[in-house]
Order: C-alpha cells, then structure tokens, then sequence
C-alpha cells in the first residue's frame, strides 16, 4: 500500500472513530437519562453494569473470542477495550503498555 492508500485508509478510521462517538440521547436502550454527576452523564449505571457483565461473561467463556465466525463482530469491543485500557493506563500514570515508546519517540522527535 503506498502513500495515498495509507492516508485514504487513515481517514477512513478517523470517519469511523468519529462516528462511533458516544451520544447518550441517541441511544436506542436509553429509556431513561443517565444521572448528570455519574460518569459525566455519557453512560449510567445500568449500561455500565451490563456492559462489565458482558465483559465478566467473556472472560469466562474465552472459546467465544476464538470463533473466526464472530472475529469480525468481535473487532471494535477489541478496539474499545484496548483503547480504554491505553487511556486508564495513562491516566493512572503507569505510561504505554510499551515501555520503549518514550525513548522511541524521543529518538523520533
């Protein structure tokens, strides 16, 4: 893939991050609004609560994230898992998952 197609593909994943933007008033589940002072209002404690069971379920049931029949359904909870694990790591302070990122960049920039 050359330069175009990496920036076309860069783009493309940019559009869809942006689409898959957390908007609580379009949830389709949301019968009632999240508390203003839980979590910012993004997400309530019931969706947060169903969402820690379905990642409790996984965890126990691991030949379901096997499945090459699910993979693709499986990808952006993959994606967001990894993303919120890389944002509470730096958020707690315990840096990048990779611990040469910091020299690799300083050597880069």
């Amino acid at each position: 893939m050359g330069k175009h197609g990496k920036a076309l593909k860069k783009r493309r994943l940019e559009q869809q991050a942006a689409q898959a933007t957390l908007d609580p008033l379009d949830s389709p589940d949301n019968d009632h609004s999240p508390a203003p002072d839980f979590l910012g209002g993004l997400v309530g404690p019931a969706q947060l609560a169903q969402a820690v069971k379905t990642l409790d379920t996984l965890t126990k049931h691991p030949e379901l994230l096997i499945s090459k029949a699910d993979t693709a359904h499986l990808r952006p909870l993959r994606r967001a898992v990894f993303d919120f694990q890389r944002t509470a790591a730096d958020l707690a302070g315990t840096g990048p998952s990779f611990p040469c990122l910091p020299l690799l960049l300083d050597e880069l920039g």
